[in-house]
């Protein structure tokens, strides 16, 4: 298991989801187990971003080059245009009081 890949299980899954359930269960207060969820996911970030690069370094040095060109351009257009045709597209904006 890799650096990132502990981060991941302790940082994470430890100190981000399963000692705030603990603190919930016990009654603790509830800020405590607020900044242990928060440091959690900034533990999920940061060990998704530093081990997507370290996966990219390897396929460089491998020699397995993993850049295509696709048409990210279309899908995203095609996105778009499916939002035009959604219900909300034709509602007047503050028409109606809620």
């Amino acid at each position: 298991m890799s650096f990132w890949g502990l981060v991941l299980l302790v940082g994470v899954v430890g100190l981000g989801i399963l000692t705030p359930l603990r603190l919930h269960a016990t009654g603790r207060p509830v800020a405590s187990a607020a900044k242990l969820v928060l440091l959690g996911g900034f533990l999920l970030r940061l060990a998704t971003i530093f081990a997507s690069e370290g996966i990219e370094h390897y396929r460089v040095a491998v020699g397995c080059s993993m850049t295509r060109r696709y048409r990210w351009w279309l899908a995203l257009t095609l996105a778009g245009l499916a939002g035009c045709a959604s219900p909300e597209a034709t509602r007047v904006r503050g028409a109606a009081r809620g």
